[in-house]
């Protein structure tokens, strides 16, 4: 699943994937329904002689914390509007990556919305009192389901990151090695003593021969390598996962025996007594 989100909106265009146009778009959107809500609460507060600020209700905490926190996420959602366009357009016509707090203030802006939406929950009469704890439910297991998954792919990229570099190296040790052959080659080529130069060239073409099996020996142990890196990589998730069902499921055996155990002394203790 820390691959699919990558991949959902199309491959990588440049230095700009079309997932970061569409994130770019998600986010106007947002700041355009935070803003649009906003005008719709100035609007209330104006008909109804309301104080913008709050003023009015310094006499509940709550909802003096829900303006001030409501007007943070406000201008904190305005920073990173602007951050995310400067970043991609950093990005795709610079090559340089630059506000790289864009991530962390994205998740700040999301918990704070969060926790103000949950402060709002609290409100008299706003929702229904039975309501008040299925929604503050709700909205915790959906912030931290997102939040668990947001790290799981950062987790996944650096692992992808590590796999990258480690290949890099192994193909730099073999163009080293390559490089050594073809001037061994080279060398044994021109300085043989007495050698014809039909000798020599065919030398030489063996030499290419050579390399150019090296070359495609290579290119299909890269493969093989990053297939067999692939391979761990899920094999270690899946025994993760087949490790936690052990786990899970010996917790539940081990409860239904203490069930069966107790309802068995319940069985005894009442046959005893009648």
């Amino acid at each position: 699943t820390s691959l699919l989100p990558p991949r959902l909106f199309g491959p990588r265009v440049g230095a700009v994937t079309r997932r970061h146009l569409s994130h770019g778009v998600f986010n106007g959107f947002a700041l355009a329904c935070a803003l649009g809500g906003y005008a719709c609460i100035f609007a209330n507060h104006r008909q109804s002689g309301a104080s913008q600020l709050g003023l009015d209700v310094l006499n509940n905490p709550a909802r003096v914390m829900h303006v001030v926190i409501g007007y943070a996420v406000l201008l904190l959602l305005l920073i990173q509007a602007g951050s995310g366009v400067a970043r991609l357009y950093m990005v795709a016509f610079r090559g340089k990556v630059v506000m790289k707090f864009h991530a962390v203030l994205g998740r700040m802006v999301y918990c704070l919305a969060a926790v103000n939406q949950l402060i709002a929950y609290t409100f008299p009469g706003l929702v229904p009192v039975w309501a008040t704890p299925l929604l503050a439910a709700t909205l915790i297991v959906a912030v931290g389901s997102t939040l668990f998954f947001l790290q799981e792919k950062k987790r996944m990229d650096a692992a992808m990151k590590a796999i990258d570099q480690e290949r890099q190296r192994s193909q730099e040790e073999r163009r080293l090695t390559l490089e050594k052959l073809i001037s061994a080659s080279s060398f044994t080529s021109t300085s043989t003593p007495g050698g014809s130069p039909s000798a020599r060239g065919s030398r030489l073409v063996r030499g290419d021969s050579a390399v150019a099996a090296l070359t495609a020996a290579e290119k299909t142990l890269e493969v093989e390598y990053t297939n067999a890196l692939m391979m761990r990589t899920f094999s270690e998730w899946h025994r993760s996962i087949q490790k936690q069902r052990l786990e899970e499921a010996a917790e539940a055996l081990e409860g239904q025996d203490r069930l069966v155990q107790f309802l068995s002394s319940e069985m005894v203790d009442s046959g005893i007594g009648a």
